[in-house]
């Protein structure tokens, strides 16, 4: 993709700055664009951020206390 646009860009003069920056814009919007959307519907839920906050911390507070359990045997406290 890379190639075909620079071989263009070389070679039509028809196709310039413009076209090639608006091609850029279009494929970071189809990059990026889902995670935009994701970061605004997160940013306009806070409480579903606190939520998954904190799922995660009982998920890790869990794999803690297990882990310093198996320590703790392990060393013979």
């Amino acid at each position: 993709e890379q190639k075909e646009l620079r071989i263009k860009y070389e070679t039509d003069f028809n196709f310039g700055y413009g076209h090639a920056k608006k091609l850029l814009a279009e494929k970071l919007e189809q990059t990026f664009g889902p995670a935009r959307d994701k970061y605004k519907s997160l940013l306009a839920n806070p409480n579903l951020i606190a939520c998954n906050l904190e799922i995660g911390r009982v998920k890790a507070q869990d794999i803690a206390k297990t882990k310093i359990k198996q320590i703790r045997e392990s060393v013979g406290l």
